[in-house]
């Protein structure tokens, strides 16, 4: 059984997009939010579930897609530590330079 902890960054990456989303569609936005979290919670007992993620193969982040964002992840022994909510079109590798330079 595994902790799952949230970045700030992650819990920040959701609200923008959650926001965004709400501009059009509230239930949308509730929808989305339910799901994410749905699907985190369940790396309380399956930290290992996700994908590889392609982008950043050497730095062992894990990945889980609720559309239309990727929950980026890490397993740290008994800990899920979640880094970033991305939109699944956005490039990752740009969207980690972006955050950093931003930081």
């Amino acid at each position: 059984m595994a902790q799952v902890i949230w970045s700030n960054t992650a819990l920040d990456d959701l609200e923008l997009i959650l926001d965004y989303i709400a501009l059009e569609n509230t239930a949308a936005a509730k929808d989305l939010a339910t799901a994410v979290f749905a699907k985190t919670d369940a790396l309380i007992e399956h930290p290992q579930c996700g994908k590889i993620v392609d982008e950043l193969i050497d730095l062992d982040y894990r990945q889980l897609l609720v559309n239309p964002v990727r929950i980026i992840y890490k397993v740290h022994q008994d800990r899920v530590q979640i880094y970033h909510i991305v939109r699944q079109e956005r490039a990752l590798k740009l969207y980690l330079i972006h955050r950093a330079s931003a930081e």
